[in-house]
């Protein structure tokens, strides 16, 4: 069975914003990555200043709640 992720972000302390949900069939171990992408420019640069990943289940998807 795959398991169903959602991605979210939240800027300058503001309510969570919704980006996407997929499934993908993971194993008992996985590796973590972020990045940025500007699919519609030449390129772009990201700062990341904070990255979280929480184990549980959200209530809703869309609010990440």
């Amino acid at each position: 069975m795959d398991a169903v992720l959602a991605m979210h972000y939240r800027a300058d302390g503001a309510a969570r914003r919704f980006v996407r949900t997929f499934a993908l069939p993971l194993p008992g171990e996985v590796m973590v990555g972020v990045h940025a992408q500007a699919p519609f420019v030449a390129g772009c640069r990201a700062t990341f200043d904070r990255f979280e990943i929480e184990p549980r289940a959200v209530g809703d998807f869309r609010s990440g709640e």
